[in-house]
């Protein structure tokens, strides 16, 4: 009954080839292979010829409004796997493969051939003129679909993609609100400090982008994203280290779906992290891999059968009534709570004297960080800090970010490997133990020479009053 169609493509020629051929309207081409009222017989003639010449495949099927559907078509976007392999599609595809089953409906499937945006060539099952209806699954872009349409020239309903000014219709997640519901979460949990791992312009991506960002601006906080080019578990590995260059204070990671959140959450592992002691993580979707983490990951439970049962249903209500206005269904989601959530860490910086556990933990995963883009790092924090102080302490915390702005290449290795010392070398490792001394030390200070050979530092030991403003930036007493 399901089949996946792999024979030679069919030629792309579009109704607007024809129309543009022809010297008249893609309506008119439209008329006159749906056989309806409103063109004379003589541009009938010219068009119907017109197509042939080209090579268009006229529509021979039955008219759809009264034959019964025997045969339906679903086109994905490109993928890594195949369909069925697909952590989240597979689902879709099998709530499809149900309901087509149970009303004896085959259902043949492929993927789309696109490069750089544009569709190379149709797939082959274009060619079966027993097909129906065809549902296209994943983002895909408005022009590609219109050359779809325009080849085929078939009812279509789109799964998990949306596009506002069209008449097509359409199955989404409610993803507004599931991430609104896990961002309430974090924030009931204490959580103030909440970042967005963004991702690609997909519909459903960035409806959960403006979801997160709506949710920190009804409670009065800042939104903290960093984008990320895709939704893979190393894009989110990725962007986690990039958030704890730019926002160290953060404590709760929103991450845009649950592929992503394993890949943050098995980065902050290696780093030497604890979730969710250190940092809570949430994802979206909840794919199977979603409960087999270390710890389990809390989550945005997606109907993904719904999904592919309630576009089936939305297709064959269109073919059975073709002029009905476009309808969007969006499907509900439902929080699942697991174990990557718990109240914020005390503090984004470690502990300032004594040896506890955290303090070790939180130095062996920055040593991977501290020695590069240090001195942004410290610009930002001393930036923020002058917001709620008094005027006066607030311009010399700024004048102090100032310091470390004009000395980021010195902060940055830049000026050590010009001179010629490697990294790794016994200056760069008395550093490192100094600064490890500093936090983790039980009443350890620097001397000024050892300071002073402190790569990441250095620049601010040099500036005389960093120990005066220490306190004031990060509320946080000295050795």
């Amino acid at each position: 009954m399901f089949s996946k169609h792999c024979e030679s493509e069919a030629v792309l020629v579009t109704i607007r080839q024809v129309a543009q051929e022809a010297g008249v309207s893609t309506g008119t081409v439209s008329r006159v292979l749906n056989h309806k009222p409103g063109v004379s017989e003589t541009t009938r003639h010219h068009v119907l010829t017109v197509a042939r010449e080209l090579g268009y495949t006229l529509p021979r099927r039955s008219h759809l409004s009264t034959a019964i559907v025997t045969h339906l078509g679903l086109l994905n976007r490109p993928m890594e796997e195949s369909l069925p392999a697909n952590a989240f599609y597979a689902d879709v595809l099998n709530g499809i493969e149900q309901l087509c089953h149970a009303s004896r409906i085959n259902l043949s499937y492929s993927s789309l051939d696109i490069v750089n945006g544009h569709l190379r060539s149709l797939p082959a099952l274009a060619g079966d003129e027993r097909i129906s209806g065809l549902i296209l699954v994943g983002a895909i872009s408005q022009a590609v679909i219109e050359t779809i349409v325009d080849a085929m020239h078939l009812p279509i309903v789109l799964v998990d993609n949306w596009l506002p000014h069209c008449c097509w219709d359409a199955v989404m997640t409610d993803n507004v609100r599931g991430v609104s519901q896990e961002t309430e979460f974090l924030m009931s949990q204490g959580h103030r400090h909440i970042a967005l791992i963004g991702g690609p312009d997909h519909p459903s991506i960035v409806e959960r982008r403006a979801g997160y960002q709506a949710t920190l601006q009804e409670h009065g906080l800042a939104p903290i994203i960093v984008e990320s080019a895709g939704l893979e578990m190393a894009n989110g590995e990725q962007a986690v280290v990039e958030l704890l260059r730019r926002a160290p204070e953060t404590t709760a990671i929103v991450c845009s779906n649950d592929l992503q959140a394993i890949g943050a959450l098995r980065k902050l592992q290696e780093l030497g992290y604890q979730v969710p002691t250190d940092f809570s993580v949430v994802g979206f979707d909840d794919i199977n891999l979603a409960r087999l983490t270390s710890p389990p990951l809390t989550t945005i439970r997606v109907g993904r059968q719904a999904l592919g049962q309630v576009a089936t249903h939305l297709l064959l209500g269109r073919i059975s009534a073709s002029e009905r206005p476009a309808v969007k269904a969006v499907v509900g989601v439902t929080l699942v709570e697991r174990d990557s959530v718990g109240a914020p860490r005390a503090s984004a910086m470690p502990p300032l004297g004594g040896t506890p556990s955290s303090t070790k933990r939180w130095f062996k995963a920055q040593e991977t960080v501290l020695f590069q883009g240090h001195a942004l790092r410290i610009v930002q924090q001393l930036e923020k800090a002058a917001c709620d102080r008094p005027p006066d302490v607030a311009e010399e915390l700024c004048q102090e970010a100032g310091y470390f702005r004009h000395n980021e290449r010195r902060m940055n290795y830049l000026e050590v490997r010009e001179e010629g010392w490697p990294i790794g070398s016994g200056m760069v490792e008395s550093g490192g133990k100094q600064f490890k001394a500093r936090f983790a030390g039980s009443g350890m200070r620097w001397s000024r020479v050892g300071a002073e050979r402190l790569i990441p530092v250095r620049a601010a030991i040099m500036s005389r009053r960093f120990d005066e403003l220490w306190a004031r930036a990060y509320n946080s007493p000295q050795n």
